[in-house]
């Protein structure tokens, strides 16, 4: 199975010929453990679906070969809540620029990766090393409007599973180099 589990959350992958048998298995395999899953926060088995706020897509895995991510709406909508928040007031506290940096570099690994770390320095020195007033520099300024480009994109990660590939080549080696050195390996190829 390939399952996985985070605190009370758990994600488990089956292939749509199992029609969910991965799923019944590990509910089963819980409930001889007596740690049955709740049945409230049981959701079937669908081609994409949100794990801990990262919606994860496999409905073009076998056909297109990849996998595409993306952050739950919520939490897109939460920074740009925290972006207006920001422009209104006028300011950002190294508190809130603590908590936005949080929010944004979540939503963002799953949107851009890299991409997404873009801005985050003028965050960094408001948090560690700016001093008051509180308003916010040219530079913060710059980086909400990059990050509310990011969110209003809507940027979808994706990644290709590549299912032609070369052979594997596993070598398992051992050698001892004593007074006498001796040697041996086994090479496979799949």
């Amino acid at each position: 199975l390939l399952w996985s589990i985070y605190v009370d959350d758990s994600n488990v992958v089956d292939f749509k010929s199992g029609k969910g048998s991965a799923q019944r298995l590990g509910k089963v395999g819980f409930e001889l453990l007596r740690t049955p899953f709740a049945p409230h926060k049981s959701k079937p088995m669908t081609e994409a679906n949100d794990h801990l706020g990262v919606v994860t897509d496999l409905s073009k895995a076998v056909s297109d070969r990849v996998i595409s991510f993306w952050p739950r709406q919520s939490l897109c909508d939460k920074a740009l809540g925290m972006i207006d928040t920001f422009r209104s007031s006028g300011k950002m506290t190294p508190a809130a620029a603590s908590k936005y940096r949080g929010v944004v570099q979540f939503t963002a690994q799953p949107m851009a990766y890299r991409v997404g770390r873009a801005g985050m320095g003028p965050l960094k020195q408001r948090q560690y090393s700016d001093r008051p007033p509180w308003a916010l520099s040219h530079a913060l300024e710059r980086s909400l409007n990059f990050h509310e480009m990011l969110f209003d994109a809507g940027v979808r990660r994706v990644v290709g599973i590549r299912g032609d590939h070369d052979p594997t080549l596993l070598i398992a080696s051992d050698a001892q180099a004593d007074t006498a050195p001796t040697g041996g390996y086994i090479a496979l190829v799949n």
